[in-house]
This record gives C-alpha cells, sequence and structure tokens, in this order.
C-alpha cells in the first residue's frame, strides 16, 4: 500500500475549502449579480451510453458540479436557494437493488453530506416535489444543460423542470462569476 502523500489536503480541509467555496461565490451572486432570491441548479451530467452496447462511456461530472459540490457521481443535482434554511441542497442518487446488482452500492445520503460539508442532502427522486414547491421564482441553470434534454436520468417529468422561470441572461451573469471564482 502506497502512503499517503502528505501535501494532500485532509478530508476536513477539503470539507472546509468546499464550504467556504459554496458560501463565498453564493454571497457574490447575491451581492453582485442580482440572484435575489432565485435558484441556482448544477446538474452534475449523465453517464452516456455506448451505442449498441449495455456499457456506458467513463463518466465526467461538469466542472461547475465538481467545483461547488465536490463531487463526480452521474445524476447528482446541487441546487442553491438562499430563501431556504440551508441554501444549499444536494440531490444524490441512491442505489436502488438493480444498480446494487450490477454496478455496487452508493455512498449514503448521510456520508456524503458529512465528506461534502453540506447539511442537506436529499436523494435524487425528491428533486421534483422541492422544484414544485418553488414553482414560479427565477432560476438559473449552470453546468450540464442535460437535464432539460433528458429529465427522466435525473428522475424528473419534463413538467417539473417547467415550473421554474430559468433566465439566461441571469444566467450568463452567474456563470461568469463561477468562472472568475475557479
Amino acid at each position: 500500500m502506497r502512503p499517503i502523500d502528505p501535501h494532500l489536503p485532509s478530508a476536513d480541509q477539503l470539507r472546509a475549502a468546499l464550504v467556504a467555496r459554496r458560501t463565498r461565490i453564493a454571497e457574490a451572486w447575491a451581492s453582485r449579480d442580482g440572484l435575489g432570491a432565485g435558484l441556482v441548479v448544477v446538474p452534475a451530467g449523465l453517464a452516456m451510453p455506448i451505442e449498441g452496447s449495455d456499457q456506458f462511456y467513463r463518466f465526467r461530472a461538469h466542472d461547475e458540479h465538481t467545483w461547488l459540490a465536490g463531487c463526480r457521481v452521474p445524476a447528482q443535482v446541487l441546487v442553491h436557494d438562499p430563501a431556504s434554511e440551508h441554501a444549499w441542497t444536494l440531490f444524490a442518487f441512491v442505489a436502488g437493488q438493480e444498480d446494487r446488482v450490477w454496478h455496487g452500492d452508493s455512498e449514503s445520503i448521510e456520508a456524503q453530506a458529512a465528506r461534502l460539508g453540506i447539511d442537506d442532502v436529499k436523494p435524487l427522486a425528491e428533486l421534483g416535489g422541492w422544484l414544485g414547491d418553488r414553482a414560479g421564482r427565477p432560476a438559473v441553470l449552470l453546468g450540464n444543460h442535460d437535464i432539460l434534454e433528458i429529465p427522466s436520468g435525473y428522475e424528473l417529468h419534463p413538467a417539473q423542470l417547467g415550473v421554474l422561470a430559468f433566465d439566461a441572461e441571469l444566467s450568463e451573469r452567474v456563470q461568469a462569476r463561477v468562472d472568475r471564482g475557479r
């Protein structure tokens, strides 16, 4: 077994850095970018199937999701709601029985919350209801837009995304802030 590199940050240091990064960017969105009570939706992306097989290409999470959430798991969605008790919520994939047989178990909700420093981690299946509770609010979509093209990959019905008012101009401003922050 290789020794752990002493120059790599510890799990606690990584968690603290992620929390500080999310806090800093959320403050900038509110004070400089006009986000106000708007929502930010940051999908990780979906695993892409290899045509003609039951295999998938190697997954690479979208940069914005990785930078803000700190994880690289397909079909996860990080959301920011400044009006919520927990400003950041991660909707995480939870492996079902068939997934466990073919791909192994997923990390528990509790373990993800502790590792990533996100107080509110919920199963992906709850994303549709969460969005419905925030219907009509302005929203920004960062990162992978496949959530609009293949909502079923995120356990959503297309109508569940239609309740949000995605704002292209605000999305550009918020995206620029993320680009400068990275």
